[in-house]
């Protein structure tokens, strides 16, 4: 049984999601100052932050030899305003969703799921910690490998 380096995962990820054009992706915590629309309107470009889990252990009692880890990454979905989130949720949901990530030798050959919405994240949310405020939607994706 050969372990999968987490960091491999979170790379396939970072990478599917930073293919989307007009995004910034940020691992694990934003930059202090995100781009802005303008020098004038100081609404946040849109952007996602990739969250990883380590994930759990799989007992193979229960799905036989194929899955060693259930992995769960999160990524959050923010735009400067209220209808600049939809957009952003489409794009990263259109790259993630059934996507099944490929990671180079020598774990090219371990059997990897596809990743899925764990999550229903429910309504945008509005952060008014920052000004000007901005809305965010939490995205939690599972695989088994």
């Amino acid at each position: 049984m050969s372990s999968v380096p987490r960091r491999l995962l979170t790379a396939a990820v970072r990478d599917r999601v930073d293919a989307i054009a007009n995004l910034t992706v940020y691992l694990r915590e934003v930059a202090p100052n995100p781009p802005t629309i303008s020098a004038d309107d100081l609404r946040v470009l849109p952007y996602a932050v990739i969250y990883p889990s380590p994930g759990v252990p799989v007992d193979s009692r229960f799905c036989g030899d194929r899955a060693r880890l259930s992995w769960t990454v999160q990524v959050t979905c923010v735009a400067g305003d209220n209808e600049a989130i939809d957009p952003v949720v489409d794009a990263v949901t259109a790259q993630l969703e059934g996507w099944r990530p490929v990671l180079p030798e020598p774990h090219d050959a371990l059997r990897i799921g596809k990743l899925r919405l764990l999550n229903d994240p429910g309504p945008s949310r509005r952060d008014d910690d920052v000004a000007p405020a901005r809305f965010y939607v939490p995205l939690i994706y599972g695989l088994a490998i």
